[in-house]
């Protein structure tokens, strides 16, 4: 390794240099492709490149061959360039799996912070994009961020506190939106609402799904996009 340094960010500093080689633990990848993930600058990397280095189970490189590159991970999550919700997926999955050597090198929390902003600052607005079956911006990011946070151990079911912390008493548009679309895809049948503890109260709480209703509706008046979105689901949670 070359001497510790401090990558792009202020916030994280990684106490390892560009690695000499990526070491392959699990025998999972050819010389030819870490030779090339090596050669690329730190801005070349792609999500592609990222989902290697930071596989799980089957990571291109030992910890701290792959904790290099943490900072690029970030940055490409943070700017959500193409497939960024793949890259956070497998990246939570790593911090999981590597949660005491992040701790030791101070590492894990300064990460956890970063997330944690993403989400809060996600959850504060809800616009639609425009499909024609419109979905909501962040929305996928959002939803990583909650299962990885609610399935992993590490994490504590952080993904219902901080759901409780940013939507339990609903007053704006935004919080009555994020509530009905966890509460969609409650009712759809997604893993991530189900196992839920905070979103399967939700589904029983028939005060708290009237206040959004007359949230939404209200909102809705006047804007057909809006309207069309929200009897749609509404009606898919039984509450139209």
């Amino acid at each position: 390794m070359k001497s510790p340094t401090s990558i792009s960010t202020t916030y994280l500093i990684v106490p390892y240099g560009k690695p000499q080689r990526l070491s392959d633990p699990g025998k999972d990848f050819a010389p030819e492709e870490l030779k090339k993930l090596l050669q690329k600058g730190l801005d070349e990397l792609n999500a592609g490149d990222l989902m290697c280095i930071f596989q799980s189970y089957l990571p291109a490189g030992e910890y701290c061959e792959c904790a290099y590159y943490l900072p690029r991970a970030v940055e490409y999550i943070v700017k959500d360039l193409p497939d960024a919700c793949s890259v956070l997926d497998n990246l939570l999955y790593w911090m999981h799996e590597n949660a005491e050597r992040l701790v030791q090198d101070h590492l894990f929390e300064p990460l956890q912070e970063k997330f944690t902003d993403i989400f809060r600052t996600d959850l504060q607005s809800f616009e639609l994009d425009a499909s024609p079956d419109p979905y909501p911006l962040h929305g996928d990011r959002v939803v990583t961020l909650l299962e990885a946070w609610n399935k992993l151990p590490r994490y504590d079911s952080l993904g219902d506190q901080l759901l409780a912390e940013c939507l339990q008493s609903p007053s704006s548009y935004s919080q009555a939106a994020w509530i009905a679309y966890f509460l969609k895809s409650y009712y759809s049948g997604f893993s991530y609402a189900q196992n839920s503890r905070l979103i399967t109260s939700w589904s029983q709480d028939h005060s708290l799904q009237q206040a959004v209703c007359d949230i939404l509706l209200a909102a809705s008046l006047g804007n057909d996009t809006l309207c069309s979105y929200w009897d749609k689901c509404l009606a898919q949670c039984g509450l139209l």
